[in-house]
């Protein structure tokens, strides 16, 4: 089991963050910046975005975005390494245990893998057919991992291991084993608990993103608890200010699906700056009325997107205009040299360049123009 302590502690030596500071802003050449992504969005073959990926550091493979996801996780471990100070990995890292979570579990109670194929022959849940062995449908877990129904012909973890994310704080084969034998005391309290509340969710109502919602606000709270703890206020701010654009992006697309009363407090995060009452008081508005509210605040220009939301086109802008605008705020903490800003900005760039290059490949197989994948590169300035 893996569990840190991000009590309130002083910072670490200026000379230790100088020595990571300076090895980053060594690596900082590498990205992939605006000029170059855009040549590279009119590439005309796989094997020129491949040869840019080798130039940026990327490993070579015989999938592209084998190698991206590799790429990342080998720039997010040598981050992680590089931090003077505990518990900032647990902040960069429990996302992606809170992914993999929800690839096994989605798997275990629908009985389908992440990319829709299943792995038994049957259309229901299941908790309706019988795959929860000696639970009845619909029964409720209690408190710890050893209250949940027994899983059974549950599909094995080599064939969910490619959807899972890394580095992570538990290997994902910790996190499968101790899901399926229901065994306390193994992994990290967070994915425990997390695991507890997502199954009792979906058996109140088995619906994929239920069970996204349930994991996804104790992980937030999980985060904004122990981000104020590390003491900083530039990364508390900015990790309220991320939760906040994806509070927004929860508003709209309920909006725009139409969804049953209580699903928004249901898939609103904890943690914002701006209180969920902000978010909750527009649920039935129309979009202009989402623009109004959000106004005079720093998510006027996506809130400026509701009116549209729901369009073709509009949802890929909105991530777009998000993903900016997060890094517009990591600009800030730039001239920083003694803190982790420069450390957070570099990993974040880093994503920002691989979801550039995953657009990228995604347009030159399948024919999208040049000018479509354009408007949609995201910002790796840092």
């Amino acid at each position: 089991m893996t569990e840190r302590t991000t009590a309130f502690r002083r910072p670490a030596p200026d000379t230790d963050y100088a020595y990571a500071s300076s090895r980053v802003r060594a690596l900082e050449a590498r990205v992939l910046d605006g000029a170059r992504m855009a040549r590279l969005s009119e590439a005309q073959s796989v094997d020129e975005v491949v040869r840019a990926m080798a130039e940026a550091g990327y490993p070579s493979g015989e999938q592209p975005e084998q190698s991206l996801s590799e790429g990342l996780a080998a720039q997010a471990a040598l981050v992680r390494d590089l931090f003077p100070e505990p518990g900032y990995d647990e902040v960069l890292l429990l996302p992606q245990d809170a992914h993999n979570l929800k690839v096994i579990l989605k798997a275990f109670l629908s009985g389908q893998l992440p990319d829709g194929e299943r792995f038994v022959g049957d259309e229901t849940s299941a908790l309706g057919e019988g795959l929860l062995a000696g639970s009845g449908s619909g029964d409720v877990p209690g408190d710890d991992l050893a209250s949940l129904p027994r899983f059974a012909d549950v599909p094995t973890a080599d064939s969910l291991r490619p959807y899972a994310l890394s580095p992570s704080l538990e290997p994902f084969q910790a996190v499968y084993e101790a899901v399926r034998d229901r065994s306390a005391g193994r992994i990290h309290p967070f994915l425990e608990a997390a695991a507890v509340a997502a199954v009792r969710a979906f058996a109140q109502d088995p619906v994929g993103s239920v069970l996204d919602a349930a994991v996804d606000r104790l992980l937030y709270d999980t985060l904004s608890r122990k981000v104020a703890a590390l003491g900083n206020p530039w990364f508390r701010d900015f990790q309220a200010f991320r939760v906040d654009l994806l509070n927004l992006g929860v508003l709209l697309r309920v909006l725009a699906m139409g969804s049953p009363a209580g699903r928004l407090a249901q898939e609103l995060l904890p943690g914002g700056s701006l209180p969920e009452t902000a978010f909750l008081r527009l649920e039935g508005a129309t979009g202009e009325q989402v623009a109004d509210a959000f106004r005079a605040t720093p998510l006027a220009p996506l809130s400026a997107l509701a009116p549209e939301y729901g369009k073709p086109g509009v949802a890929a802008r909105f991530g777009r205009l998000a993903d900016d605008l997060l890094s517009a705020r990591v600009r800030t903490g730039r001239r920083v040299l003694f803190g982790p800003e420069i450390l957070l900005g570099y990993l974040h760039a880093r994503e920002m360049e691989a979801k550039n290059l995953r657009l990228v490949l995604t347009a030159l197989r399948n024919g999208i123009r040049s000018a479509q994948v354009r408007d949609l590169l995201r910002d790796t300035t840092f």
